[in-house]
């Protein structure tokens, strides 16, 4: 029998890609348009890099990133369970038009909902350097 089932999660508006560091003040923390933070303590994480280590052979996360969008189409090629050791956190969610208003020209409407979500587990030094060596030669 075939486990196989897929998802599409839609992240983000143009400029959605945070950089890590500092969060700024609540409730932005970040001028992006994601509609999915992480939160290090008072710290942002870059999804890409936080998602990474949990990609193995019962998932597959691939990043979609074009001119408009990101999406994440998750894979499940085999059984087992997902857990991303992440937390919401309510006080910093809400409708991205009352968090991060639109500052470009675009004629779109800020619709959407940003989820913020504190990493629950202890990173060490080591993997923020990490993530952050690959981020910066990604952008």
């Amino acid at each position: 029998m075939s486990v196989r089932s897929r998802t599409r999660s839609q992240l983000g508006e143009k400029n959605w890609d945070y950089p890590y560091g500092p969060a700024g003040d609540p409730p932005a923390l970040t001028p992006h348009r994601a509609r999915l933070v992480l939160r290090h303590g008072d710290h942002l994480f870059p999804l890409p890099e936080y998602f990474r280590p949990f990609e193995e052979d019962r998932f597959h996360l691939r990043f979609t990133k074009n001119k408009w969008r990101c999406s994440l189409p998750i894979e499940k090629p085999k059984p087992g369970r997902l857990c991303l050791n992440l937390a919401f956190n309510a006080d910093l969610s809400g409708p991205i038009a009352d968090i991060s208003p639109r500052t470009d020209e675009q004629d779109r409407t800020d619709d959407g909902y940003r989820s913020v979500y504190d990493i629950r587990h202890e990173m060490s030094p080591q993997n923020v350097e990490d993530a952050l060596a690959v981020h910066s030669m990604s952008r």
